[in-house]
């Protein structure tokens, strides 16, 4: 079993709400982030990375190629996502929100999100739709998140 499904099996025992597993993911995504950086461009200082935001990291970890285009795009969403969650009171993550952020990393990678938490889930967790949804969101999130680490050479 793969590292990123074992956090999300993990995960998923976690009773807390799908806000925080966003926020943790995306903190984790940025530092990952701001390490590629640092590992791949000569003099990295220059960019003042400390400063720097999500956004702006993505933008050129990706111009660079540093990470693979659909990972940028689930990247990219999960910030919308975050900003969403961080700019309007009372937000929270809906179904449609889990399927952008699916969809924008192509066919392949959902299938296989959805192949994941449908193997390793029990039938009763299937029947009940917010249970069967955030896992879905869990998953796909450590999916990003195990990504990423591969690039970064974190474990």
């Amino acid at each position: 079993m793969k590292e990123m499904e074992k956090r999300f099996l993990d995960a998923c025992k976690l009773n807390i709400p799908m806000e925080l597993h966003l926020l943790r993911a995306h903190l984790y995504a940025e530092e990952l982030l701001t390490k590629i950086l640092i590992d791949n461009i000569p003099r990295p200082k220059k960019l003042d990375l400390e400063r720097m935001g999500f956004r702006r990291k993505l933008q050129i970890t990706s111009a660079f190629e540093l990470i693979p285009e659909d990972l940028s795009n689930g990247l990219n969403q999960l910030n919308k996502l975050r900003n969403k969650l961080a700019h309007t009171f009372r937000r929270e993550v809906y179904l449609d929100d889990v399927e952008k952020l699916m969809n924008s990393m192509g066919g392949e990678v959902k299938n296989h999100i959805e192949e994941l938490v449908n193997s390793n889930l029990k039938q009763s967790t299937k029947d009940i739709p917010e249970e069967y949804f955030g896992n879905l969101f869990i998953a796909t999130v450590a999916f990003i998140a195990g990504q990423l680490s591969s690039i970064a050479e974190v474990e």
